[in-house]
């Protein structure tokens, strides 16, 4: 019997936690995923879309209005 009481080797007890932290972060990845797929669904199906352009222009409006503000301090 091994030190710690198992009478397994060490190593086997590495692998077996490490596999089983490895199984833990693909569920967790699976269900980010899944999110991620149903919010880009709801995006999709929400109503009309706006241009990109549109989106950087309203970026970059924001942006200058933050600028302005931060210099008149």
């Amino acid at each position: 019997m091994k030190a710690d009481g198992t009478g397994r080797r060490p190593y086997r007890r590495s692998a077996s936690d490490s596999l089983g932290l490895a199984k833990e972060l693909e569920a967790t990845r699976q269900v980010r995923l899944h999110a991620l797929r149903a919010e880009i669904e709801h995006g999709a199906t929400s109503g009309p879309g706006i241009s990109g352009d549109q989106v950087f222009a309203n970026a970059r409006k924001c942006i200058a209005g933050i600028a302005a503000g931060a210099t008149n301090s």
